[in-house]
């Protein structure tokens, strides 16, 4: 019987670093192996659903799904599925069509030689033959629910491995599968290179939202960060985060922009209802549950 191991690989996807760690009585030769599989979901993820890459899925809607139904990997349309869900079940807080906005501000890189004007009107229509149009003058960028999916997709393939425990974290959405709890830290949002608090997490998915690495000043004065209000187009920095833990990470990177921008009872409501919890993270290690549990 191979001895206890515990290995640690990182690649930069996703545009951010995402970190595998295996743990089990599997030689260190197997768990690479392992790591090195689940690495290549997460990267067909980044390929299918960059907005960076003109070939991808997401660009392919932008463009050619304006005038017919576009063919889409199965995958692509399971992320706009749920997008869409989250859009219909919060009245709009959590909307992918938000991509003309962080045109605007230099988030994302201009499509061809100059940045579409600014567009609120955007409607995703999904056929049952893996096929999405993109109605309206909006943009689609699925950066804030895509990133969760591929570490769903990642533990996908070894949750099933009997023994076998790990945290697969890409950027601060990460999801902890097996037998072993993981203590998770959060970053303070005043100081992000302290940790504010921790949370015990076993078998579950974690994801934070904030502004303190995004945040910038505009020419004009105003201070802006790639979190736009789907109802106003608006940047809105910020000065805390944001927490959610979901049974999944797609669910927790999603529910994090809805509890940006739902009043707390709102969101209370909204988390219980796919079985989630929350907390906001302020000044002077401040944590207020959205859920009434106690991180």
């Amino acid at each position: 019987m191979p001895e206890y191991n515990r290995i640690k690989r990182a690649r930069p996807l996703l545009g951010t670093l995402v970190e595998i760690t295996l743990e089990g009585k599997r030689d260190e030769k197997t768990l690479h192996t392992l790591a090195g599989a689940a690495f290549t979901e997460i990267e067909r993820v980044h390929r299918l659903m960059s907005f960076h890459d003109p070939h991808s899925d997401i660009s392919r809607l932008n463009t050619d799904g304006r005038g017919r139904p576009v063919p889409l990997h199965p995958w692509t349309i399971e992320v706009l599925r749920c997008a869409e869900n989250l859009k219909n079940d919060t009245a709009g807080l959590f909307d992918v069509c938000i991509a003309g906005s962080l045109l605007h501000l230099g988030y994302l890189p201009g499509q061809g030689t100059k940045v579409p004007p600014l567009c609120r009107f955007g409607i995703i229509k999904l056929y049952d033959n893996h096929q999405a149009r993109l109605y309206g003058g909006a943009y689609v960028d699925v950066g804030g629910i895509a990133k969760g999916f591929a570490v769903d997709k990642a533990v996908d393939i070894l949750r099933g491995i009997g023994g076998l425990s790990g945290i697969v974290n890409a950027g601060g959405d990460l999801r902890v599968f097996g037998a072993k709890s993981q203590l998770v830290n959060l970053r303070d949002p005043s100081e992000p290179g302290t940790s504010h608090h921790a949370i015990q997490l076993k078998d579950g998915a974690l994801a934070t939202t904030g502004s303190y690495f995004s945040r910038k000043k505009l020419p004009e004065g105003a201070w802006v960060a790639p979190l736009i209000h789907p109802h106003t187009r608006r940047a809105n920095p910020g000065s805390r985060s944001v927490t959610v833990a979901a049974p999944t990470a797609m669910l927790a990177d999603a529910l994090t922009k809805v509890a940006w921008f739902a009043r707390a009872e709102d969101s209370a409501r909204l988390l219980k209802t796919y079985r989630a919890s929350g907390w906001v993270l302020g000044k002077h290690q401040e944590v207020v549950p959205l859920t009434g549990k106690a991180a």
